[in-house]
């Protein structure tokens, strides 16, 4: 069997997107987290095609809730919008 040997740093994969810190930034970000479909796209166009149940799968036995669960939305600002729009009827 051969030996499995890591590729060069300018051979390696990344996500698209992925690169500086725009980048992760985005990937990062807790009010809108990747769904599973997002993300099984994101790494075929990288050259990884993985099926979204798949991700889906794996996500679930890691622990990791689905996105729409992950999404954090500041509460103070959605508190404000419920409080204004009962005060506007």
């Amino acid at each position: 069997m051969g030996a499995h040997t890591a590729r060069p740093p300018s051979q390696q994969r990344t996500l698209p997107g992925a690169s500086g810190s725009g980048g992760q930034r985005h990937l990062r970000d807790p009010r809108r987290p990747f769904s599973d479909e997002q993300l099984a796209r994101r790494l075929a166009r990288a050259g990884f095609v993985i099926a979204r149940r798949t991700i889906a799968k794996y996500r679930e036995e890691e622990g990791i809730l689905p996105s729409r669960l992950r999404r954090r939305v500041p509460v103070v600002k959605t508190a404000m919008r419920e409080l204004a729009a009962v005060a506007a009827r």
